[in-house]
């Protein structure tokens, strides 16, 4: 893909370029400032000693008149007012304001991020409570019902934000778009994200005003009565059905014909996207397939796993067969294992995956979820990196040190923002922008785009980026030389 067709680069958030590695690095600064500080006063000790100096004092007597001098020489330069010892203190007091200006910003932050939460809770609850009181909803029926209700309330809140002129072609097509106006919509979704992220973000108020409005709080057994964030009423939800116990088994007849390690990102999210059509709508029989291929041998094996996103979307299917289903999207956007993981970390049990041995993640959608949950868990094994497409990734709030994750995100696809937050800004933590979106909204999650999007993100420059894919190829991930390589097939399915 040459240069001229690659997609642009809309934004690079966290990272080593980020703004958390900024203030990592002003933090850093003031402590430098406190070292200058104490290594000056030290110096300035050194006056007191030399005044003491025996030697000195003897020769008092004999030359009175340069002794005053050199003592107010060194009392000059070590505790008169523009000596060392006033100077240390004021690189202290620069320590201190540093350090107190970064915590100010961060404590703004905070602010801001709790003032949208309430915002969008309130807006939440409010529609929540309009529904549940005008259809009388019964608590039995809301883990069906929560979720298209919930993407009616989202689709006439963007209503309600769209421009005028949207809004017209909208109820003048009565839902027939014509494809400029679908494109045109699509535009401005991809243009303005947030919109779509802070209607989402609402969910948890919708289901509270859901109950409230139905006329009593929630009694269904195991359903929190308050649901702060969307991540919460998804996880609640998902609480209510049985997750069950993974069943592993080897898929030999969908081992690839060859295995070429990936010598780029592009190469790795090809890879995944070939994995990907295996359980294709037309292959429900493959759903859950995974695979992992291993690189070099003896003590330099590493390890790449690739998980492929969602394979049902009905939620009525939700506690079935399939493990990649609704009930583990909203398990892991409330940051809770799900039965499709258990089977991942049971997968690299059967492949012999050492514990110690390098391990990259790489996931499309639920796969990138699923991803970061186990990087962020302690699974027994040692995750060194992530790479994620088209996934949220807010609902894990940190990451170990030592594991380095790269985000993409397509402009106009609307999964990476239904957790109704932005990825967090780390220095381990690098979220990648990229604008190739159609006029179709669902097609612009599609794994195709990503590999477009990773191909952009291998002839970027930013700093950021460059950390994320140094760290890769450190690991030995992205190296492409090696003829070792073999990927094996697993297959995750539930029972109960």
């Amino acid at each position: 893909m040459s240069d001229r067709t690659l997609p642009p680069i809309t934004s690079v958030t966290g990272g080593s370029g980020g703004l958390a590695a900024t203030y990592d690095r002003v933090r850093d600064l003031a402590d430098d400032f406190d070292g200058a500080g104490n290594r000056m006063r030290a110096w300035a000790g050194a006056g007191a000693r030399t005044l003491g100096n025996g030697d000195l004092i003897e020769s008092a007597p004999l030359s009175p008149l340069t002794f005053a001098d050199a003592e107010l020489s060194v009392l000059a330069a070590t505790t008169g007012p523009r000596g060392i010892l006033p100077h240390s203190a004021g690189w202290e007091a620069d320590a201190v304001v540093v350090r107190a200006t970064v915590a100010a910003f961060d404590v703004t932050d905070q602010i801001v991020r709790a003032s949208f939460e309430a915002i969008d809770y309130a807006i939440g609850l409010q529609a929540g409570f309009l529904i549940g009181r005008g259809a009388a909803l019964s608590p039995a029926l809301l883990p069906v019902l929560a979720r298209p209700l919930l993407a009616g309330v989202t689709a006439y809140g963007l209503y309600r934000a769209l421009p005028p002129h949207l809004r017209r072609e909208l109820s003048d097509a009565a839902g027939d778009l014509s494809a400029p106006a679908r494109r045109r919509l699509c535009n401005w979704l991809a243009a303005n994200p947030e919109v779509l992220q802070h209607a989402m973000n609402g969910g948890g108020g919708l289901l509270d005003g859901l109950a409230l409005g139905a006329g009593a709080p929630l009694a269904v057994p195991g359903l929190a009565p308050f649901h702060p964030s969307a991540n919460d009423a998804a996880g609640s939800l998902a609480g209510l059905l049985d997750d069950g116990r993974p069943v592993v088994s080897r898929r030999p007849d969908l081992d690839p014909e060859s295995s070429p390690p990936p010598r780029n990102l592009q190469e790795l999210l090809a890879n995944l996207d070939r994995l990907n059509e295996l359980s294709d709508q037309d292959h429900p029989e493959n759903n859950g397939t995974i695979q992992i291929q291993q690189l070099g041998s003896g003590e330099e094996r590493r390890y790449i796993v690739y998980l492929p996103g969602t394979d049902v979307m009905n939620p009525l299917a939700a506690g079935g067969e399939h493990t990649r289903d609704m009930l583990a999207n909203g398990r892991l956007v409330d940051g809770e294992q799900t039965t499709h993981g258990r089977g991942v970390l049971e997968a690299l049990r059967q492949a012999g995956v050492p514990p110690d041995a390098p391990l990259l993640l790489a996931g499309h959608s639920q796969g990138g979820m699923q991803a970061a949950h186990l990087a962020a868990t302690d699974s027994g094994y040692h995750v060194t990196d992530v790479v994620v497409a088209g996934a949220p990734t807010a609902q894990v709030p940190s990451l170990p040190g030592h594991v380095s994750l790269l985000a993409l995100e397509n402009a106009g696809d609307i999964v990476p923002l239904t957790d109704g937050e932005d990825s967090p800004d780390q220095p381990n933590r690098t979220t990648v922008r990229f604008d190739q979106h159609e006029p179709e909204v669902l097609d612009n999650h599609d794994l195709h785009h990503y590999v477009a999007g990773a191909a952009a993100v291998d002839a970027s420059g930013h700093p950021s980026i460059t950390s994320a894919l140094d760290h890769l190829r450190t690991n030995g991930f992205l190296t492409g030389h090696d003829s070792a390589a073999v990927t094996t097939t697993f297959q995750v399915t539930r029972a109960h």
